[in-house]
């Protein structure tokens, strides 16, 4: 599985954006993806999480 941390502007189609967005990784790249908004980590883990983020 292939964890990504996402940003979109923010605006009624939030859901519908997510979804769209989820389907293409999976598509192109073959696996699973888990789309996180950064915001939504837990203190606990945002800095373990974060120390392994590539930013592309």
């Amino acid at each position: 599985m292939l964890i990504f941390l996402w940003s979109l502007k923010k605006d009624t189609k939030i859901f519908f954006n997510y979804l769209r967005l989820k389907s293409y990784l999976e598509e192109i790249l073959g696996a699973s993806v888990d789309l996180v908004m950064k915001e939504a980590i837990k203190p606990k883990l945002k800095d373990t999480i974060l120390g392994h983020v590539n930013y592309v």
